[in-house]
């Protein structure tokens, strides 16, 4: 049942006369916490940004911006060699100048010096090194394979070279370097290529440590945020466990309280109950009285009407009228009764009500058996139909759909005619239309027999 709510003030007088909320052990707090739906749900999202944002952070964003810096300095490394090849060709002819000047050597090495290289060379088309900062490679021959299928198929090659490794040509290096071969081309023809070695290590170094300071604030950030949703989900749990206990016990008092009025509204329900039940015996009782009223006025009137002299179809007649005008029964004002004469097989109507020209000729003569009527008399019994079923046989166009009570009038268990009343299509089957029909089957019968006794006597007069 559904209670108004109570105002603020008597809620916390009920809460007061509870006594103190114990606290919870941790233990207690943290197993509501995964036991609860949505603090479960809100934890497992807290741990998940923990974990997963550091993680995403470390393993994809951050070789993100490592990607990106690399591919900036190799293109970087690019222009710096594309520089160089202006300095060290021929402008229209775009060969090398050959033997190279003290004053283009004196620029490379102001160049490598500017630009932070590591190292540059200078290769002819066939691999010989013409030039490097380092006097030393003068001479040396190129004999990779990349030198003579890449570089001289005019491809350009950069290559990251970590510190403590070993560089394309195979030289240990101690530090961090991009190595880069420009091949130089006259007229689609290898010409020669100008190599760079550009060190990034202090970029490296540099990008190294801003990640790093970025890891640790993140993991910092992390931490923090975990611990601070950690606390406000072990308040708000201490705080559902307060409510849930606070409830329990309003719940209680709640309880006892429609205990109280289920039982005092059981008590006027029972009361209410035996007041409707007797009102209904009353109201039964008046119906019953009018419905026996109403039958035994209509069986006095044939007994009356059956001591006049009246043709037996009038009599009939009277009677179907009777039964039709009676404003409690649910019929419809159509209806006939047969009586059974010289052929003790067939039904012979004699006097109906609302029926078609065709259909009175159709039921003027009824077999017993055919149709409902016919198979009521048959059986002897009274057969309730709530529409036009396959018992009825007799089938007219544009007929409305009905329900028939057809009732026997028997006579020491043979039949001496039939009752068939009209009701609308659905009727459900009533025991006092029935027994107010069999009412009547029997006062007929009794009618009946009184007749044929009184001709009886008419023809065969005492001596």
């Amino acid at each position: 049942m559904n209670f108004p709510l109570w105002n603020q003030k008597l809620r916390k007088q009920k809460i007061s006369k509870l006594g103190p909320i114990k606290d919870k052990p941790r233990k207690s707090v943290l197993f509501h916490i995964i036991k609860n739906p949505l603090l479960r749900i809100l934890l497992t999202m807290m741990l998940t940004i923990a974990i997963v944002f550091p993680m995403f952070s470390i393993y994809f964003i951050f070789p993100q911006f490592v990607n990106l810096l690399t591919n900036h300095l190799k293109n970087e490394a690019i222009k710096n060699a594309n520089h160089l090849k202006y300095i060290t060709t021929n402008n229209k002819t775009g060969k090398i100048n050959l033997p190279i000047s003290l004053d283009t050597k004196n620029n490379l090495l102001q160049i490598k010096y500017d630009l932070h290289l590591e190292k540059i060379k200078i290769f002819s088309k066939n691999g010989q090194t013409i030039f490097s900062t380092n006097p030393r490679d003068i001479g040396e021959l190129n004999t990779h394979n990349y030198f003579h299928t890449l570089v001289a198929g005019g491809k350009i090659i950069t290559h990251l070279v970590q510190k403590d490794s070993i560089t394309l040509e195979g030289r240990p290096i101690k530090v961090e370097v991009i190595e880069t071969y420009l091949p130089l081309m006259v007229n689609d023809i290898f010409g020669g290529a100008i190599e760079v070695y550009s060190d990034i290590t202090n970029i490296k170094n540099a990008l190294t440590k801003l990640l790093n300071q970025l890891k640790l604030t993140i993991v910092i950030f992390s931490i923090i945020i975990v611990l601070f949703l950690f606390v406000l989900l072990i308040k708000a749990s201490r705080n559902i466990i307060e409510k849930n206990q606070a409830d329990k016990a309003l719940g209680q008092i709640h309880e006892r309280q429609e205990e109280l009025i289920i039982e005092r509204t059981a008590n006027l329900i029972e009361a209410n109950n035996k007041l409707n039940m007797e009102i209904e015996e009353r109201r039964f009782a008046q119906t019953a009285l009018k419905h026996s009223h109403d039958t035994q006025a209509i069986v006095n009137k044939l007994l009356k009407d059956s001591l006049k002299k009246l043709s037996l179809q009038e009599l009939l007649t009277q009677c179907l009228d009777l039964i039709l005008s009676l404003p409690w029964l649910s019929f419809q004002s159509k209806g006939c009764i047969f009586i059974v004469e010289d052929d003790p097989l067939v039904l012979v109507m004699k006097t109906q009500r609302g029926f078609s020209k065709e259909l009175e000729k159709e039921c003027s003569l009824l077999p017993f058996g055919k149709c409902l009527c016919g198979r009521a008399a048959l059986s002897k019994e009274i057969l309730f139909a709530n529409h036009m079923d396959d018992r009825h046989d007799i089938l007219i166009e544009k007929r409305p759909d009905h329900g028939n009570y057809c009732v026997p009038i028997l006579i020491k268990d043979q039949v001496f005619g039939l009752i068939s009343i009209y009701v609308k299509k659905g009727h459900k089957q009533n025991p006092e239309e029935e027994k107010f029909l069999k009412t009547i089957a029997n006062t007929l019968a009794g009618v009946l027999i009184q007749r044929h006794r009184q001709i009886e006597k008419n023809k065969y007069p005492p001596s």
